[in-house]
């Protein structure tokens, strides 16, 4: 091809991503929030809602674990739905359903109400996330990946920063009808999940030709490159032909689970239970207040996931790239545990936060190059679902090292496993974790 070529190619590459980037990325970003911040505000709640229902920390641990039984047990039906019906109507469902079950959660008077929806809303809420990775590898090539999942994983911190505040500032303020707080806080927050749900069975669309928001050049370009990558992959692991059975029986799908499974242990336990640590660090702390201290880790771990991710991206490289983020959540935790003083130790927190979800785009980036069409939905599905049930584990050993122990023993468990996470990642094949192009350049140079 002549340089004129090229750089004709280059331009209609440069324009056709940048397209998809404006028109899927912020979308998806708001759902993303909107997800996070349904999930978390449980953690927000806790700090009332538990003295006012009777709730010990065992108990509340039991609850915040429940949410991963439906979640799990749901998790690749879920994603096979996906991609039998498509994104935008499964996608829909999944924002309508869990944002009722949400809404539901104000009415709860009891411990049991409490146990059946923390289950129907694991039900309700998966599939998404893997579901959302699946819709962005349709749009992106290869190449491109880390960065739009970096982008959209800039949620996770997000909702922290934005729903952190606003739901301590609503349990605070808003006791309407003579209701607690912390009701009308579920009430508020799971409108969007409804709003945004309808908004996406006109917005999003399930292929690329039906896309009238890209040129006709744009999208022979784009599907010449996906198809591209997924010919190239086909030797590697025989994505289209792949049954449901044979995914499950792919080795590196359970090596990036158990990876994945360290990184969900910390984050969840984090999210879920760190309005009440931060309480614990400073007793003097108002509900506000506290939202607003949790917003300084989560701000720098937003910076962090998109600066990290783009990196990864400009080098082409994911296994360090996620190996290197549960090495620094390690040494946060030991300076968590070495230090007494309130300051260092909230420093330390943010070093751990940064970790735990700073490496999250450069291992999301992974799966996808091995993986293509409904074993892609599968393989995704499979590796959220079952690391997902660290956080079942997790939040149940939590809630009885809280109550026992106190906080440190909680830190000493997360620890091990973001090191153990560390050493598996760093023993990933290096030739399975290069890019598809990485893999076709070694081929060709054999």
């Amino acid at each position: 091809m002549n340089k004129i070529g090229i750089l004709m190619d280059s331009d209609l590459e440069k324009r056709t991503v940048s397209r998809i980037k404006k028109h899927i990325l912020p979308f998806m970003l708001i759902l993303y929030i909107i997800c996070y911040i349904d999930r978390s505000n449980f953690s927000y709640a806790a700090l009332t809602m538990n003295k006012e229902l009777g709730i010990s920390s065992a108990a509340f641990g039991l609850l915040s674990s429940l949410f991963f039984i439906g979640y799990v047990i749901f998790e690749v039906p879920s994603n096979v739905m996906l991609h039998k019906v498509g994104a935008r109507k499964w996608i829909c469902r999944i924002l309508v359903s869990w944002g009722i079950v949400s809404f539901i959660t104000m009415f709860a008077d009891n411990f049991v109400h409490l146990v059946a929806i923390r289950i129907l809303l694991g039900i309700a809420e998966a599939g998404f996330f893997p579901g959302i990775v699946y819709y962005l590898s349709y749009w992106f090539p290869e190449k491109e990946r880390a960065k739009a999942i970096s982008f959209f994983m800039l949620a996770i911190p997000i909702s922290s920063v934005i729903g952190s505040p606003i739901s301590t500032w609503v349990m605070q303020n808003v006791q309407w009808m003579g209701l607690s707080g912390w009701r009308w806080m579920f009430c508020i927050e799971a409108i969007p999940a409804i709003v945004a749900g309808v908004v996406t069975i006109f917005y999003l669309v399930d292929d690329i030709d039906k896309a009238k928001w890209l040129q006709s050049d744009e999208k022979a370009w784009l599907k010449a490159e996906l198809q591209r990558e997924i010919d190239a992959n086909k030797d590697k692991m025989k994505s289209e032909q792949m049954s449901i059975k044979d995914t499950f029986k792919y080795p590196i799908i359970w090596q990036l689970t158990f990876v994945y499974f360290c990184y969900v242990l910390g984050g969840n336990v984090l999210m879920l239970w760190l309005p009440q640590i931060v309480k614990g660090l400073a007793q003097s702390l108002s509900l506000t207040s506290i939202g607003v201290f949790i917003t300084i880790p989560y701000t720098i771990a937003a910076i962090t996931m998109y600066v990290w991710g783009r990196h990864s991206d400009i080098h082409n490289e994911r296994r360090w790239h996620t190996a290197i983020m549960l090495l620094i959540s390690t040494g946060g935790f030991i300076m968590i545990l070495a230090s007494s003083n309130v300051i260092l130790r909230f420093v330390a927190l943010i070093i751990t936060i940064l970790g735990l979800y700073g490496g999250y785009p450069c291992f999301w980036a992974m799966p996808t190059v091995f993986l293509a069409e409904e074993a892609a939905a599968v393989g995704l599905a499979i590796i959220n679902a079952f690391a997902s049930f660290g956080g079942f584990i997790s939040n149940n050993v939590v809630g009885i090292l809280m109550g026992r122990y106190g906080v440190n023993s909680v830190f000493i468990f997360l620890m091990i496993f973001s090191i153990l996470g560390f050493f598996v990642t760093i023993k990933l094949p290096k030739e399975k974790v290069k890019s598809i192009r990485s893999n076709v350049n070694d081929r060709q140079g054999a």
